[in-house]
């Protein structure tokens, strides 16, 4: 409807145009007295004065629909144009609502999937489905299904909640432990795990440390190095205190990385990132890295050292934090 009718004026304007040059061009040419071509001459430019109002009120028209359109304000329909009629309004109306109704399906359809995921992670509904399958195995003595459906359920408990808080470095090495209990039933006794806190058994329990820091870096130790080698992997899980830190040192004597491939992933850790990262199937150590320097500081953090086939040594340094009030 708008185009024909933008296309109609066009045409009525060009039309109109064309009549006056020829009616003053033969006023001039049949010697017509100054009068009449006066006369000619101010109805031509009173013509074009005319198209060009009507020009500029199509352009007005237009842009304050556009603003229309963009910004929903109703102020942008005063214009006093020409061509503003109630049935424009109307249409434009719809058109805006229009427009907005589909914006609004495309959000509440983002809304519906996030809700969806959401309900499909509950944390109650998850729990309550392991704790089924455990006591189902239970009832039937299959043990290695009611163990790892408890390792498991035990892992997600610790995973999903509170995720924002520090937690226990005993915690996190708990969490560690559960992690290993169910890979060790896929790579059995390929794969052996080792914690090491040396004459601080009783102090470095108690300390707190972020969450979710060290079943990533095993994660990683046993996708990335234990995984690709030949023959039975161990990981080693070294906790030392200083007088100011906490060091840990997570050890795998997987298959390594090149020296060229160690530099760019210390060099991806020493630098600032702000964007989140994961890794296929967990979280990044970059995000861990990250986490603890938004915490702590510059100061601690994440540093790797490996060499190709002599495994991976991931040193973590951390304050000694006693009280989750000291953050």
């Amino acid at each position: 409807m708008d185009i024909h009718r933008t296309f109609l004026l066009k045409m009525i304007l060009m039309c109109g145009i064309g009549f006056c040059l020829i009616l003053t061009i033969l006023s001039i040419c049949s010697g017509s007295s100054p009068v009449i071509i006066l006369f000619c001459a101010l109805f031509c430019v009173g013509y074009f004065a005319l198209c060009i109002w009507l020009f500029c009120s199509v352009i007005q028209r237009q842009r304050a629909m556009e603003r229309y359109l963009l910004t929903l304000d109703e102020s942008c329909m005063d214009t006093g144009a020409l061509i503003w009629s109630s049935t424009d309004r109307q249409f434009y109306s719809a058109l805006r609502e229009s427009t907005n109704r589909r914006g609004q399906i495309k959000i509440f359809q983002k809304q519906a999937q996030y809700l969806a995921l959401q309900n499909q992670i509950n944390p109650h509904f998850l729990y309550n489905t392991l704790d089924c399958i455990r006591s189902e195995a239970v009832i039937q003595g299959i043990d290695v299904i009611a163990d790892m459906t408890e390792s498991l359920s035990t892992y997600f408990r610790y995973t999903i909640s509170d995720l924002d808080k520090l937690a226990r470095v005993s915690a996190e090495l708990e969490n560690v432990r559960n992690y290993y209990t169910i890979r060790h039933y896929r790579f059995g006794d390929r794969l052996s795990l080792k914690i090491d806190m040396g004459e601080d058994t009783v102090i470095i329990p108690r300390l707190y440390m972020p969450k979710l820091t060290l079943q990533p870096i095993v994660e990683n130790a046993i996708f990335h190095g234990i995984e690709r080698k030949v023959g039975p992997g161990e990981v080693i899980i070294q906790l030392t205190l200083t007088q100011r830190r906490l060091i840990i040192k997570v050890s795998d004597n997987g298959v390594g990385m090149s020296e060229e491939a160690l530099v760019a992933l210390n060099d991806k850790l020493t630098q600032n990132a702000d964007t989140v990262e994961r890794e296929k199937g967990g979280i990044a150590i970059a995000n861990v890295n990250k986490r603890i320097k938004l915490l702590f500081g510059e100061e601690y953090g994440i540093y790797i050292r490996s060499a190709p086939d002599a495994g991976i040594d991931v040193y973590v340094t951390l304050p000694i934090v006693q009280t989750q009030d000291e953050v």
